[in-house]
């Protein structure tokens, strides 16, 4: 394995085993940053994978419970899948460890795996998994499944060959059509559709429940009611249609057997399901924690507790990971949503009043990312609501100041300030709250030399908001060429995963001066480290469009929509460039069908996205522009 190379942008870190078709590999992937898994796909297998259709819808499923496919490459004759690595355990390392599950835990795993199915069956074409099983659902971090290791994913039209299917957990109809592949016959003639996905679910939960293999060739195999498995009539009846053997039986599709689990809640008197007393089986009686593993006697209560506090730490400790100088904002946005979806889920509440300490470490980590993306209404009740958890926690009360000064109230700003020098504030921290008063009280010149002083030493915690303070007192006090120079020659003195902050930083102060030149340059080196954000891209176009570039331009807008499915600015912005270009050109050389091509990708997009066409300004204009080349006579080719 030392041997084995993969291209940039991606470094292989270990070799992680075999999956159903072939080596996998954890490896970073240097434009992302972040972890992937890479998949060879066996040799055997090359022929059914290589198409460009079936890659190609791989790559644009977007579902919450699926991982995100990101390539299909090509490296010495093999094909690789690479696709987002999912921390945590899968379903068989709980069930090897013999631990029996809750009704409730069963149906909240059976709700999202049927929410994924019916996002996958609806696809057009259809998609199948064909190789649901116990191993291939994996518990993630915060509780939910990942339904990963499609076994060719193929769809319901094309019904092409299956590759090593599980047999304790395919359906009947699965299991002929391979035992005929194998034989050499053509086992087109044997159809799947989504139904046989239902029976492998269906299998799976029986096999939760029991701890019986439910292989569809067994001729004895038990049914549900003679067992004393200890889940109620309701769940057994849904599990027995899925698995029935007759394909006609069976739920016609995801969305009837997500009724059928309504069905059963809304029969209930209670929120949960109405239980048979359970009772000691082959399975341990334990209650499993989703959340790391551990094992121990809960009641509901503690259980729904520990959920709690796991869900809350989980978030600290990813904030406290986080690195703002390189993120890009979506991500953050991201942060700051998951945090208040914690504060905000009502069964959290009174564990959020029981557990003040908790409550605090949230409360100030979603602060920080409301503070970053420039929410200061959203960060000023976030930081106080944190303070009265707290009232000793000096970096609130400075993270208070900078809230208030930054919202224009620096009486306010100072009343917090000396709160947090009480408490022994760091004297770069008093520093850089004093130059953002400075600032706001009119003293621009005080402030510029003393956000300069402060982005020496300060803390990388406050690093993002120095510079903001610095490039705000630059421009007002007439200093920006001199902040440009200050901030190359930081980058300059720095290591590489240093520099792109400085780099970034200088670049915004110059494409605020329209130094493009200067902004063009710092972006390009940005570029050459691999660390580069989807904001410097659209950045480093507008340098290009501004020197009227426009090869530059296409290229790296053409990059942002091969890396970001969903960026249906990009495709504005193609589509606006291309028809500039046109423009320059001589009349006869002049085709705009990139414009068209474009303009209709961004429409689609947008309408996937939910996105109001109209509410978009770049797209009023684009819709203009189109209109005006059909009054001209051109059109689509």
């Amino acid at each position: 394995m030392a041997n084995f190379r993969l291209p940039p942008p991606y470094t292989i870190i270990r070799h992680l085993g075999k999956g159903g078709i072939g080596e996998i590999y954890l490896a970073y992937h240097e434009n992302l940053r972040k972890q992937v898994i890479v998949k060879k796909v066996k040799d055997h297998c090359v022929d059914i994978m290589d198409s460009r259709i079936e890659v190609d819808i791989l790559k644009n499923l977007h579902h919450r419970y699926l991982p995100q496919v990101y390539d299909f490459i090509q490296v010495n004759g093999g094909i690789y899948t690479v696709m987002d690595y999912i921390p945590g355990y899968d379903l068989e390392y709980y069930c090897n460890r013999q631990m029996h599950f809750s009704e409730e835990q069963l149906l909240f795993w059976m709700q999202q795996l049927l929410e994924v199915l019916d996002y996958l069956h609806t696809r057009k074409p259809p998609i199948l998994h064909c190789d649901i099983k116990p191993a291939n659902i994996m518990i993630q971090e915060d509780g939910d499944i990942c339904l990963i290791d499609f076994n060719i994913s193929i769809d319901g039209e094309s019904n092409k060959e299956l590759i090593g299917l599980s047999s304790q957990f395919a359906s009947p109809e699965q299991a002929k059509k391979a035992e005929m592949i194998l034989a050499g016959k053509d086992g087109n003639r044997i159809h799947l559709d989504g139904r046989s996905d239902l029976y492998s679910l269906g299998a799976v939960f029986y096999f939760l429940m029991t701890g019986i293999y439910p292989d569809a060739k067994r001729k004895d195999l038990i049914e549900l009611k003679y067992l004393d498995h200890g889940y109620s009539n309701e769940l057994e009846n849904i599990v027995r249609k899925a698995m029935q053997p007759d394909i006609h039986k069976r739920f016609k599709n995801a969305k009837e057997m997500q009724k059928a689990l309504e069905h059963l809640e809304q029969w209930s008197s209670s929120r949960l399901f109405k239980k048979k007393v359970l009772k000691a089986t082959a399975i341990a009686a334990v209650t499993v924690s989703v959340f790391g593993g551990a094992l121990c006697y809960r009641s509901v209560d503690e259980r729904k507790y520990r959920d709690f506090a796991d869900a809350a730490d989980i978030y600290v400790e990813k904030e406290a990971d986080c690195d703002y100088k390189n993120s890009e904002t979506s991500e953050i946005e991201i942060l700051y949503d998951d945090g208040i979806a914690i504060l905000n889920t009502k069964k959290y509440q009174k564990y959020l009043k029981r557990d003040s300490q908790r409550k605090e470490e949230v409360l100030y980590a979603a602060a920080k990312a409301a503070l970053f993306l420039e929410y200061f209404n959203q960060a000023e009740d976030l930081l106080q609501a944190a303070v009265n958890c707290d009232e000793e926690n000096a970096e609130l009360y400075r993270d208070l100041a900078i809230t208030e000064a930054s919202l224009g109230d620096y009486e306010q700003a100072e009343n917090y300030l000396r709160e947090a020098k009480k408490r022994n504030l760091k004297e770069e921290d008093v520093s850089l709250i004093r130059a953002e008063i400075d600032l706001l009280q009119g003293d621009v010149q005080t402030a510029y030399f003393m956000a300069e002083k402060v982005l020496e030493n300060t803390s990388d915690d406050l690093m993002f908001h120095a510079v903001h303070v610095f490039l705000q007192a630059a421009q007002e006090s007439g200093h920006m060429e001199e902040g440009i120079s200050f901030l190359q020659q930081k980058a300059e003195s720095m290591p590489v995963s240093s520099q792109v902050f400085w780099l970034r930083s200088a670049a915004r102060m110059a494409l605020q001066m329209n130094e493009t030149e200067v902004a063009g340059e710092c972006l390009e080196k940005i570029a050459e480290t691999g660390l580069v954000l989807l904001e410097d891209r659209y950045n480093l176009d507008a340098v290009y469009e501004e020197q009227q570039n426009w090869d530059k331009s296409i290229k790296i807008l053409e990059k942002i929509t091969e890396e970001y499915k969903t960026e249906y600015r990009a495709c504005i912005r193609l589509a606006y460039v291309n028809y500039q270009w046109n423009n320059d050109r001589r009349p006869a050389d002049r085709t705009y069908k990139q414009v068209f091509l474009w303009y209709e990708k961004a429409k689609e997009i947008m309408e996937q996205s939910g996105i109001n066409e109209e509410k978009d300004a770049d797209m009023v204009q684009l819709k203009k522009i189109i209109s005006q080349l059909e009054e001209l006579g051109w059109r689509a080719e």
